[in-house]
């Protein structure tokens, strides 16, 4: 089953850990998601930070798992499931036991926080609660176990049903001539009544919803359906609670959650609220402290009570706010530090990723990764933040004013032993970044167009040098850097600045006006989009452009406790026959949803999705794409300035004088822009000149992801069955006869784009259009795009008009018939990074 199986790691030489030979283990070993996948203890050695050891076996799983999601994970013991914290030092005795990788964190909705941020980590959590729903280990952690699980495992059959090879199951009855129901179910469940009749009516139901989306969209199902269970997220703890040392004030059952806090329920049947948000809690740690104590089995809790008496219910009041001291005393030890690990990870999540607040023997150390990339630059670890996102670094850019030459310095969320550098400037925050070159030296790699291998200008010995190397020489960026926003002077900074919302946790409803009465306004908002009212927060000015589906206008939003800003809002523009809207807005959702998982410099920004109800009831609700506005045009548009127009006359401007400086830095932006596309499993489908979008004269951002697909992780191409309204000029002849697009032909548009860059702006149809009309005007040519694919075979390619050497060289590589032969995106990142260089270097010494 897809998914199901042992996670791939990547082989491990006896006797090594990835820290060099002669560090000896304890003689444990780390089982994974499946429970039966292990790695030998070659990473459970005493004295080191799990932090590290976990940032260890993510890196090593295929694929990797990013660093933004790591915070979520755990080493736990695999009978009680209790976890170490992950800023702890392993202990002799503790590297002789076997222990689990688990997600450990449940951010409220896990199914939307993992798909966005991290599809490996998603499907090792997929695995991970398979393994626990089937082995009965979720049974007692289940509040509505019957009707959730029997959800869980109709899911699970479907998915079963549409991965089987050689070809799919179609039914129910199929399905279990192929398989027991054990395989799907635990035992526990079978004794309900009618089990059979419901789990054959919820396959049904799902299979008819389900069975023509990828898997991917189904394991993403199976999560939210066990997070409909009151019971998810929620850590359970034997404890007494004292006020003075002997006298116990509470005894009962701890409840920490991230939706409720901590939450006790005491032997007298009271409820009490030993810690109601841990969002709220000071990073002063006046309010919480919670102190790790190797040897005993107790924990203080510093909160604020109104009433310090042993009667006490409740101990939050508004009023008055009096600070209480109590101890949480476990029945061991290994309770008390999983607890303590769940509350310092939920804050580290919720409020602050550069703060814990933990104290005692668990106190964070540095750890041997940030060591081993930082090595003894002492002012680089106060300098950099964890890996918070860009809108974090915004935020606090926005607290002072947004002044030009404020930066701060924070690890990627995305790659090991790299850092970014935000920069705030005139015409708004840019991000550069930063990583080890292969003298262990950092390097700035310019996000607009210094080469990968850097110049030694540039490169120093210390993250902390090369800072102060910029506070002094620009060399490559646009202005000097000039403040530091370091951790300790922003504020809380949580790791995500929005986190999704369960949507059973809901209790506000939208007016009546603004229900959520259409699926796919639904779905959307529940898939974790911001939903932005269109009435309340949006002003239509203007009109930008429009296609055959859809028109883009220029808004402003007035965002509620922020500025006003301008946006760009596409909105679906609907056929005359009404009965082919449904059309429309499935291409719409798809759109949306396939922006909301991307996250890159080079890649316009979903800020969210608005609606409005259409004038035909047989429509309804539909969706409106909110995107940041770049209102420097479409690079198409800045390239038609330099050519003669017969419908518009008007005055040719000459290109500028460093045009193609300038356009090689644009070219290495789209391809570093369209490797992450790849990354993510996307491909675009629609890349020309006319869907990049000039930020400056150094930032271009690729737009327009109507056309783009996501292809399924176990096949390298997305399979297209409609050939209309397609940019076939730009398409290369696989997608021309078989319809089939994958990130190399991809790179074919992009040989394509790049020829209308350094054509500066001819069109492709000048010297192909005769072949389609050819065969249009006579059918023994063929079929129109078979005649086109059938030139290109020929060896037929864009004409060499103007363009220097080395660059059509390379676009001739992108146009190579056989797509495995064509370069990648990476490849093709790096090398136009060199030929920046190069030409740089001769406009220099011109």
């Amino acid at each position: 089953m897809a998914g199901s199986g042992p996670v791939r790691t990547a082989p491990l030489t006896p006797g090594m850990s990835c820290f060099g030979i002669g560090r000896r283990s304890g003689g444990g070993k780390i089982l994974l998601a499946d429970g039966k996948t292990h790695f030998d203890g070659d990473f459970l050695i005493p004295g080191r930070v799990i932090k590290d050891i976990i940032n260890d076996i993510c890196q090593l799983m295929s694929p990797p798992i990013v660093p933004v999601v790591r915070p979520f994970f755990a080493l736990c013991e695999p009978g009680t499931g209790y976890a170490l914290c992950q800023s702890m030092k392993l202990t002799a005795p503790q590297s002789r036991k076997t222990y689990q990788l688990r997600i450990f964190i449940n951010a409220g909705q896990n199914s939307v926080c993992l798909k966005k941020y991290s599809g490996a980590a998603r499907n090792y959590y997929f695995t991970q609660l398979k393994t626990d729903f089937i082995t009965g280990r979720l049974q007692h952690r289940m509040a509505s176990s019957g009707n959730i699980a029997l959800q869980m495992a109709a899911i699970d059959m479907v998915l079963e049903a549409v991965s089987h090879k050689p070809k799919p199951l179609t039914s129910y009855e199929d399905v279990l001539d192929h398989f027991k129901v054990s395989k799907f179910l635990p035992s526990y469940v079978k004794s309900q009544q009618a089990w059979k009749k419901t789990l054959s009516h919820l396959f049904e139901e799902y299979y008819q919803a389900l069975s023509t989306r990828e898997p991917d969209v189904i394991k993403v199902q199976y999560i939210y359906a066990y997070e409909k269970d009151i019971g998810c997220g929620q850590h359970l703890f034997q404890a007494k609670v004292y006020l003075f040392p002997d006298r116990p004030l509470y005894e009962g059952r701890i409840q920490a959650s991230w939706k409720n806090g901590i939450v006790m329920m005491a032997a007298t049947r009271k409820e009490v609220i030993l810690m109601q948000d841990i969002e709220q809690i000071d990073v002063s740690l006046e309010r919480l402290s919670l102190s790790i104590q190797l040897k005993e089995t107790a924990a203080s809790l510093n909160s604020t009570s109104s009433n310090s008496s042993t009667g006490g219910a409740t101990d939050t009041d508004s009023k008055s706010q009096n600070p209480i001291t109590k101890t949480l005393q476990f029945k061991s030890v290994e309770e008390m530090i999983s607890f303590c690990s769940i509350i310092d990870g939920y804050y580290r999540l919720k409020v602050d990723i550069n703060t814990s607040i933990l104290s005692g023997d668990a106190s964070p150390a540095d750890n041997e990764h940030t060591k081993e990339t930082l090595g003894k630059d002492i002012a680089a670890r106060d300098l950099c933040h964890g890996p918070i996102s860009k809108e974090s670094a915004n935020e606090v850019f926005a607290k002072q004013h947004n002044e030009e030459g404020l930066y701060l310095v924070r690890e990627s969320r995305t790659k090991d032993c790299t850092f970014i550098l935000s920069l705030c400037q005139k015409e708004g925050v840019f991000n550069y970044r930063i990583s080890k070159d292969y003298d262990h030296r950092f390097a700035l790699v310019d996000t607009t167009g210094i080469s990968p291998v850097p110049r030694s200008v540039n490169s120093c010995h210390t993250l902390n040098d090369l800072i102060l190397h910029h506070h002094h020489f620009a060399d490559g960026l646009p202005i000097l850097l000039k403040q530091n926003c370091p951790p300790s002077k922003t504020g809380p900074m949580p790791l995500f600045p929005e986190t999704p919302n369960t949507p059973t946790a809901v209790t506000v409803m939208p007016p009546p006006e603004e229900e959520l009465d259409s699926p796919i306004i639904q779905e959307l908002v529940q898939a974790g989009v911001r939903r932005i009212h269109y009435r309340r927060e949006l002003t239509v000015l203007k009109e930008l452009g429009s296609g055959h589906f859809s028109s883009v206008h220029l808004a402003e939003w007035t965002e509620p406790g922020k500025e006003v800003r301008k946006v760009a809002i596409k909105i679906p523009t609907f056929p005359q026959q009404t009965s082919k809207a449904q059309v429309v807005l499935d291409e719409m959702k798809r759109e949306i949803l396939t922006m909301y998982q991307l996250d890159h410099q080079y890649i316009t920004t979903l800020l969210g999705v608005a609606d409005e109800r259409h004038i035909l009831d047989t429509i309804g609700r539909f969706p409106m794409i909110v995107m940041e506005f770049i209102d420097g045009g479409s690079l198409r548009g800045i390239l038609n300035d330099f050519r003669p127009s017969r419908l518009q006359p008007r005055p040719i401007k000459p290109p500028p004088s460093d045009w193609e400086v300038r356009y090689l830095r644009y070219s290495q932006q789209i391809a570093e822009g369209m490797d992450y596309l790849g990354s993510r499993n996307v491909v675009h489908r629609d890349l020309a000149t006319r869907n990049v979008l000039v930020v400056s004269d150094q930032h271009v951002k690729i737009a327009d992801f109507g056309l783009a697909r996501q292809f399924m992780e176990n096949r390298d191409y997305y399979r297209s069955t409609k050939r209309t309204d397609l940019p076939v000029y730009w398409y290369a002849p696989e997608c021309l006869i078989e319809l089939n697009f994958k990130p190399a032909s991809d790179v074919w548009s992009f040989g394509v784009t790049l020829w209308e860059i350094f054509t500066l702006g001819r069109r492709p149809q000048e010297f192909l259009e005769h072949v389609v009309m050819q065969a249009q005007a006579d059918p023994r040519h063929g079929h129109p795009l078979q005649a086109l694919a059938k030139y290109f075979k020929s060896n037929n390619r864009l004409p060499n008009i103007g363009i220097p050497d080395q660059i059509y060289r390379m676009l001739k590589e992108t146009w190579h018939i056989d797509p495995s032969r064509r370069p990648t995106f990476s490849h093709l990142s790096d090398k136009l990074s060199r030929q920046l260089l190069l030409f740089q270097a001769t406009s220099a010494t011109s």
